[in-house]
């Protein structure tokens, strides 16, 4: 009877007792009272014998049920997880090439997916405004990075002339006063930065997350699609970023500058 502790008849649906009497049915050995079994006058399973169906106690199916549901929601979460996709690469991608390590990154993951999976284009990134053209050097997103710094230059043109006059050419001071076309120059360039640093607030994110896609696809393909070891450890040296190409970028714009002083010191804007 320790089997059937808490099992109940098929039939009546009553719990079983030590005393009962008690019939085991020969196809799939489901236990029935006897008497049920006289009234029904066959197994109340007869109807799934022809399938191999095998009476199992309650808990023993319970047991076998939820590891196989366990497994079962295991393997389809490991599943979604492999086959999201976000412009073509998987969210896993994107956190090895991205190196998230902190909460915070953690979240400008997120915010990135949810980016890419409603398509949208237009995020904010101040960073990527404020610290135009060094944000995209160091993000590897060189093209974007060289057009920025030369717009970057060329607004500041008029400035950087009328800075380096007033210090370095004193005597000129006083035609510098009556140039207006520099003045309205200074001016509209000073719009203009203001509209590009806006402009990469805004697009920012858009043009790293086309970055990042593009990067992913081409080292998947050096990694055998993606199945080698080595794989997940490339897209994190891929993603770093670049301090190098900041100081680059830097030494360009000095250069830019000292050969605009010495226009000024050799009078070309006098």
């Amino acid at each position: 009877m320790g089997k059937l502790n808490g099992t109940v008849c098929e039939v009546c649906r009553e719990p079983f007792k030590d005393d009962d009497d008690i019939v085991y049915c020969p196809d799939c050995g489901a236990p029935v009272h006897r008497s049920c079994w006289h009234e029904k006058g066959e197994c109340p399973y007869a109807h799934l014998h022809g399938e191999g169906f095998v009476w199992k106690p309650a808990e023993e199916e319970k047991e076998q049920e939820e590891p196989d549901a366990l497994e079962a929601a295991a393997a389809a979460a490991e599943k979604d997880f492999e086959e999201e996709k976000y412009m073509g690469v998987s969210e896993r991608e994107m956190a090895a090439y991205m190196n998230v390590r902190s909460p915070q990154q953690m979240f400008r993951l997120a915010s990135l997916c949810d980016m890419m999976a409603n398509g949208r284009k237009v995020g904010f990134n101040i960073f990527s405004g404020i610290l135009v053209p060094y944000y995209q050097f160091y993000k590897g997103l060189t093209p974007l990075g060289i057009l920025a710094l030369f717009v970057d230059f060329l607004t500041s043109l008029p400035q950087i002339i009328m800075y380096g006059i007033y210090f370095l050419r004193p005597d000129m001071v006083e035609q510098l006063a009556e140039n207006m076309t520099l003045v309205a120059a200074a001016g509209i360039a000073g719009y203009v930065r203001i509209g590009l640093m806006l402009a990469l607030c805004l697009l920012g994110d858009y043009f790293y997350v086309l970055k990042m896609s593009k990067r992913i696809k081409e080292i998947r393909v050096l990694y055998n699609n993606g199945k080698t070891p080595e794989y997940y450890d490339a897209l994190s040296e891929a993603g770093r970023g670049s301090w190098g190409r900041v100081i680059a970028a830097l030494g360009v714009q000095f250069v830019l500058s000292m050969a605009v002083m010495t226009f000024i010191m050799a009078g070309y804007f006098g």
